[in-house]
């Protein structure tokens, strides 16, 4: 196999990514399963090539993107356990209007719910799009 070296852990962690999006019906793309990990959308390509040249994914062409989908014989692997895949970590993070620290649910979770309430009346609309 040509190209780049990628590890083991690196392959393992990006199969068991990969049949976690697609138990959750959402078959991801090599782009997203760049993002998942943290890596460029090439660095995404480098590793749904590594596995299908394994034959433990298939790459279609769908709805105008390439999806990666687990093959049987990825499933019956010892794969490490992906908590929740397409759920962003929560984390802690400044409310973006007072700075009050929150447990956010995502990038789209960024103020508190006393801001949230003032902004949505501020608004006139009665809910604050997040």
């Amino acid at each position: 196999m040509a190209g780049p070296f990628v590890s083991e852990g690196d392959l393992r962690r990006a199969l068991a990514l990969v049949i976690a999006y697609h138990d959750a019906g959402r078959p991801m793309t090599s782009v997203q399963l760049g993002e998942a990990m943290n890596l460029s959308a090439e660095g995404g390509r480098l590793r749904s090539r590594h596995l299908a040249d394994r034959g433990l994914v298939e790459i279609r062409h769908e709805k105008g993107a390439n999806r990666i989908y687990p093959t049987s014989g990825a499933r019956i692997l010892d794969l490490p356990r992906v908590e929740d895949a397409t759920a962003p970590a929560k984390r802690q993070r400044p409310c973006m209007r007072c700075h009050q620290t929150i447990t956010s649910d995502g990038p789209h979770h960024r103020h508190c719910n006393r801001c949230r309430e003032s902004l949505a009346k501020l608004s006139g609309s009665g809910c604050f799009a997040f």
